[in-house]
């Protein structure tokens, strides 16, 4: 996950410190402070913007980034989006209040709210619903997630990618946040829309990217879901290698499953492979002058379930996975439709990191070690 920036582990560390835990405030200064806070609070929230928490504590944070030190002192804690920037139209914070030293930290609160694969997503004014597939690591924009164009592009939004091969999502007054299903939050917002028809080299896709709120911590972003393994056993399944499908991670008996917002978790089977693509071609059923949507060379995919399609309506965007361990996962691809046969279309991975210009995922789990 991108690490916004250096100041956001000072309050975990000074947190986590056996100096603040030999520290804790008495009961008097408790009492002292808590009439002074309650004072100051909701004066500084309304003219700090960037200001998120206001607390007291038993020790001082001082040179964090250079030469770190945590010193026993009671203080009043102000936490701040970012370290070291004061807004034109805002003063800095005074060095004490009510003649007790201020220290300012870097940090932020939020919803203990989860984002993971296989979420349901939607943009308003699209009436369509998909799924979130993967994230990643964009070059410029940061944490990004992924899902099937035409669960959140407007038609003429789509007709616009048909015809340029890319929408930039840019329009002024445009709505373009990303929410989830279940509790209309707000995880993001869309940046931009690819299509491409492909040819005898690549396989086509359709596919939208939207950056990931910055307000949300890199712990609240999950690769994980509940699934059953081989065995018919319950398993938790966990995509954080960013291995894709191809000729080092290569399995042959096409054993695969996903986990959407409308089917949940199902398995299933390529049905073919030639050269880490596949062999179906598609093309849209149009009753207008509309350019319809061809994808070449797409995986399609039987459910191993009698009962239970592989995938349905609302699962456009999920993502594919073979695997050996289900801590291990392998992307095969992204779903974008099915077919009155029963089976589901799935645009392979190589191509869409193609056409992101990303070569690989990076390992999300190294990630996450690294932003801690």
């Amino acid at each position: 996950m991108k690490v916004r920036n250096r100041y956001e582990a000072e309050g975990k560390i000074v947190a986590n410190s056996e100096i603040t835990r030999r520290n804790r405030l008495s009961a008097s200064d408790q009492s002292k402070l808590k009439q002074h806070i309650s004072e100051l609070s909701p004066l500084f929230m309304q003219k700090h913007k960037y200001l998120n928490m206001i607390t007291a504590s038993g020790v001082r944070s001082r040179g964090f980034g250079k030469a770190h030190t945590i010193e026993p002192e009671v203080c009043i804690v102000l936490y701040v989006h970012t370290k070291g920037y004061i807004p034109t139209d805002e003063m800095a914070f005074e060095r004490s209040y009510h003649d007790i030293p201020v220290d300012v930290r870097g940090g932020f609160w939020g919803f203990n709210k989860t984002v993971r694969i296989g979420d349901g997503i939607f943009r308003d004014g699209v009436g369509l619903a998909g799924s979130l597939g993967v994230f990643f690591e964009h070059l410029s924009l940061g944490l990004c997630g992924l899902t099937s164009a035409h669960a959140v592009l407007k038609p003429e939004e789509l007709q616009h990618c048909m015809e340029d091969g890319r929408f930039p999502a840019n329009k002024e007054g445009e709505i373009y946040q990303i929410k989830t299903c279940n509790d209309l939050f707000d995880i993001g917002r869309l940046v931009m829309a690819i299509y491409a028809e492909g040819n005898d080299q690549d396989a086509g896709v359709e596919l939208s990217v939207f950056v990931i709120d910055s307000s949300l911590p890199s712990e609240q972003v999950s690769v994980s879901f509940e699934g059953i393994n081989r065995q018919g056993q319950p398993a938790t399944f966990s995509f954080e290698t960013g291995k894709s499908l191809g000729s080092t991670y290569f399995y042959p008996d096409y054993h695969c499953c996903k986990y959407g917002s409308a089917t949940t978790f199902t398995s299933g089977e390529i049905s073919i492979d030639f050269d880490n693509y596949g062999l179906l071609s598609i093309k849209e059923m149009k009753f207008d002058k509309l350019k319809p949507i061809v994808l070449h060379k797409q995986y399609e995919i039987a459910s191993l379930s009698e009962n239970m399609p592989f995938a349905d309506f609302g699962d456009s965007g999920a993502f594919v996975y073979c695997w050996r361990s289900t801590c291990d996962l392998v992307c095969v691809g992204m779903i974008v439709g099915g077919t009155s046969n029963g089976t589901t279309v799935v645009t392979p991975f190589n191509s869409i990191l193609k056409q992101l210009g990303v070569p690989k995922l990076k390992n999300i789990k190294k990630l996450k070690m690294s932003s801690c």
